[in-house]
């Protein structure tokens, strides 16, 4: 998570005790959660179009695939 958390570069991060919630300037956002129990993590992304969701469920999937590696 703090691999994750640094890749978040200049982009508003808040954290709880889910994981972490990155949010773009345009507003759209990506959760990204730790499984407790099991080796997975979950990304969950809103943004005002399909389109903007998607690009931020594809960016920060891209960027905990890389860091599990």
């Amino acid at each position: 998570m703090r691999t994750v958390a640094e890749a978040s570069g200049d982009h508003v991060l808040g954290t709880s005790a889910d994981g972490l919630r990155i949010v773009e300037r345009n507003g759209s956002w990506a959760l990204v959660v730790p499984d407790s129990a099991r080796p997975v993590t979950r990304v969950w992304a809103e943004g005002a179009t399909r389109a903007d969701s998607e690009a931020m469920l594809d960016k920060w999937s891209a960027k905990v695939a890389h860091v599990a590696r």
